[in-house]
């Protein structure tokens, strides 16, 4: 056990100093060089916690932090299209580390109830995040714990709406879907009618995490 452990640790430093003097920005197209080498660091982590049975090494905390970020850009001085992809990469290395539904929900509600506001919204953005990997047919992001990312209930529940926009995007190179037929799709599935402004907000996790792991059209 104190080889392995000892193997591990090694193998962590070894890459972590690869990675850091890497010059290439990863296969991962983010903002800027420091913020995909941070992913990378992360998604080894997420390999050696995997190989090691230790399980996540993510927080729910600082997920929850960035989806504050999206639905409050102006109080975080940041812009909502830089917050929306911050979120999404977190929520696609969350994916990779092997963290779940009523994993993060369970998390969230340990929080508190100051800092877990708003705990059924974060958890509806990172189940349309993982939905979009696992519909993605270019099988671009490896999760490295088995096991489902969400249930069967909430597959049933948003499989339709993200894979109309999935569809849309790798068959038609559609950067874009009509909302009145997402939200069509959303009061058939759930029963309820969302207002347009809504939708488009859930359409744009759903884009913005298919311009992560599978970039089609040139960035602006």
């Amino acid at each position: 056990m104190q080889q392995t452990s000892r193997s591990l640790s090694q193998l962590h430093t070894s890459s972590l100093k690869q990675t850091a003097n890497a010059t290439p920005c990863g296969p991962i197209r983010t903002p800027c060089c420091r913020h995909s080498r941070q992913a990378e660091v992360q998604r080894l982590a997420c390999r050696l916690a995997a190989s090691s049975g230790a399980g996540p090494t993510m927080t729910a905390s600082s997920i929850v932090e960035e989806f504050y970020a999206v639905q409050q850009p102006a109080t975080y001085n940041i812009r909502y299209s830089e917050a929306l992809k911050a979120f999404a990469h977190s929520a696609i290395l969350a994916y990779e580390c092997g963290y779940s539904e009523d994993m993060m929900q369970q998390e969230l509600d340990g929080l508190g109830p100051q800092q877990g506001r708003d705990s059924t919204d974060c958890t509806v953005f990172l189940s349309l995040v993982w939905i979009t990997i696992m519909l993605s047919p270019n099988k671009s992001v490896r999760r490295w714990v088995q096991g489902a990312p969400v249930s069967e209930a909430t597959l049933a529940e948003w499989k339709g709406f993200v894979g109309m926009i999935v569809d849309g995007w790798f068959e038609k190179r559609w950067a874009w879907y009509p909302i009145n037929r997402l939200q069509m799709e959303l009061s058939v599935a759930t029963g309820r009618v969302e207002r347009p402004s809504v939708v488009a907000e859930m359409a744009r996790i759903v884009y913005t995490t298919l311009e992560t792991v599978a970039p089609q059209f040139p960035s602006m």
